[in-house]
C-alpha cells in the first residue's frame, strides 16, 4: 500500500509547518499530522476567553528569520506582525508585577521597583545580549556541523584507550556525585 506522500511531517507546530513548506517548495508531496485542533504550536494565537486573543506560548518573535518570511511569501499570504508595548507582563504572588517592553525608560522604571542597581545595569545587560545575538544569529539558518569524519588523530586512538578513558570518566563522575545530591543524575 502506498501513501501517496513523499514526506510525512509529524507535528503542525511552527517548525513542522516551515519544514513542510520548504519540502513542498522542493517538489515533495507532504502530509502534516497534528493532534491539536489548531496548527502553529508555540506560535499560535487563540481566543481563550470570548473576545480575547492571546499568544498561548510564544512571547518573542526574534527567532522568526526574515529569510523564512521572504522564502515562503508569508506577508503576501496574510502574515501581519503586531508590535506589543509593553511586550510582557509578569504578575507575582505578592501582588507586584513587572512590565517590560521596547521602551527603555519603562523597563528602567519597572526594574527599579525591585532593584535600583539592576535598573542601572539593565542597559549594559541589553547591550551584552545584542552582542551575543549578533554572533549567534548568522548560525540560526545554517546546518549543524557534521561531526564525522572524526579528525585523523581521533581515529588512531585504540579501543583499549577509549575504554580506559571511559572508566576514568565514570570514576570521576562517581567521585563528583558523592559530593552532594545536586549533581546531575546519570
Amino acid at each position: 500500500m502506498t501513501s501517496g506522500y513523499d514526506v510525512i511531517v509529524i507535528g503542525g507546530g511552527h517548525n513542522g509547518l516551515v519544514c513542510a513548506c520548504y519540502l513542498a517548495k522542493a517538489g515533495k508531496k507532504v502530509c502534516v499530522l497534528e493532534r491539536r485542533h489548531v496548527l502553529g504550536g508555540c506560535a499560535t494565537t487563540e481566543e481563550l476567553w470570548p473576545g480575547y486573543k492571546v499568544s498561548t506560548a510564544a512571547y518573542v518573535i526574534s527567532l522568526f528569520l526574515p529569510e523564512i518570511i521572504r522564502d515562503l511569501q508569508l506577508k503576501s499570504n496574510g502574515l501581519e506582525v503586531l508590535p506589543r508595548s509593553p511586550s510582557s507582563f509578569t504578575p507575582l504572588p505578592d501582588g507586584r508585577s513587572l512590565l517590560m517592553g521596547p521602551d527603555a525608560e519603562l523597563c528602567r522604571r519597572e526594574i527599579s521597583k525591585f532593584s535600583t542597581r539592576d535598573a542601572e545595569q539593565y542597559p549594559k545587560y541589553e547591550a551584552l545580549l545584542e552582542r551575543v545575538a549578533a554572533v549567534l544569529e548568522p548560525t540560526l539558518s545554517q546546518a549543524a556541523p557534521d561531526p564525522l569524519p572524526l579528525p585523523a588523530s581521533w581515529r588512531k586512538i585504540g579501543l583499549v584507550k577509549k575504554l580506559r578513558d571511559a572508566r576514568k570518566g565514570w570514576k570521576m563522575y562517581r567521585t563528583l556525585a558523592s559530593l552532594g545530591e545536586d549533581m546531575p543524575q546519570a
